[in-house]
């Protein structure tokens, strides 16, 4: 059964889905996070999306335009019917409430509903544009802008907006009113986390990784973790992991589409690493967080008989030496990078 999720935060929602299922281009999502913002607060915009995370990128569409033939959106939406790492959802967006868009987001059968799509669209028969400078609607027979929108638009300038008018508006809507309600009819509730964990496990086991001992990673992080000296790794069937030991051989990697994982605590640190380029923007600068590791440092050779004390000392150690060390290496290229300046002065 399809899944949904009620007045949440879409944005927030919808991030977390991508951030584990897109695995290149996930800065389409900036696009998708602007036009539902502007829909949300707006008072005229319409607030209904059809939306999709794939392995590559994002698509995000007023859903009435996904059911007009000869568009973008429905030319878009009608693309990936062979594509197994979509997960298409659709949006129902409230009012932008302290900077968060509530709303709810339900997940659809992308395949299905792509069908429906194609039996139910209408073909375009013209073209409403409402020009910004000056202020002006235009409508156009949709062949004739089809063909000549380039001219159109030199002749008129920038466009405010832009519509595709069909023959029956009515039975349009009707027909992705009743999709919609159908879909929505077939989803429990549950929440984001729980489903993104599921979206890791199906995503892992679909590829023989089942020890359930790493975090999804995208190539992007795996190469941030090599740069920062946080162990990541290639996974393969029968729970086999190797270290990836430089970014060239990440690189070949990502080529032959390797799954990567890094080991939860890994990941925190790595974000945590990510997030403070710079030690001394976190909360230690850099004596303080020395001193703090030569501490953990003795607790954990010292004669200390608990041994949750112990791997607590360890873990402490483990992670701070991973940042002074970062740190260390970025101070020694920033002075090579000063010495080869003052070479070539």
């Amino acid at each position: 059964m399809m899944k949904k999720f009620e007045n949440v935060d879409v944005i927030d929602t919808l991030w977390k889905i991508m951030l584990h299922n897109t695995r290149y281009y996930q800065t389409d999502f900036n696009y998708d996070v602007r036009e539902m913002t502007d829909a949300a607060e707006s008072n005229t915009a319409n607030r209904s999306f059809l939306w999709m995370s794939r392995d590559s990128g994002t698509w995000c569409f007023p859903e009435r335009e996904v059911y007009v033939k000869n568009t973008h959106p429905y030319n878009s939406w009608q693309s990936y019917r062979s594509d197994k790492s979509v997960k298409a959802f659709w949006i129902e967006l409230g009012k932008s409430e302290n900077k968060q868009v509530m709303g709810t987001v339900f997940e659809i059968d992308y395949p299905k509903h792509a069908d429906q799509v194609k039996q139910s669209a209408l073909q375009p028969q013209s073209v409403e544009l409402v020009f910004k400078k000056p202020a002006a609607v235009r409508v156009y027979d949709f062949e004739d802008y089809d063909t000549n929108w380039y001219s159109i638009h030199s002749q008129y300038g920038d466009v405010f907006s832009k519509r595709h008018l069909v023959e029956n508006e009515h039975a349009l809507q009707d027909s992705i009113y009743n999709i919609k309600a159908a879909c929505f009819e077939k989803t429990q509730s549950i929440s984001v986390d729980d489903y993104v964990r599921d979206i890791v496990r199906e995503h892992f086991h679909s590829r023989g990784y089942t020890a359930e001992d790493m975090a999804y990673v995208i190539p992007d992080e795996v190469y941030e973790a090599v740069r920062w000296g946080v162990p990541a790794y290639a996974l393969y069937p029968g729970n086999i992991r190797e270290q990836i030991m430089s970014v060239e051989e990440a690189d070949k990697l990502n080529g032959n589409g390797t799954l990567f994982g890094i080991r939860h605590e890994d990941k925190k640190l790595l974000d945590y690493l990510v997030q403070h380029p710079d030690t001394e923007s976190g909360l230690f600068n850099r004596k303080e967080l020395e001193f703090i590791y030569q501490k953990a440092l003795s607790t954990g050779i010292s004669d200390v008989e608990d041994m949750s004390e112990i791997k607590a000392a360890e873990s402490i150690v483990y992670k701070l030496g991973t940042v002074l060390d970062s740190q260390c290496m970025k101070d020694e290229q920033q002075h090579t990078l000063e010495q080869d300046m003052e070479t070539e002065r």
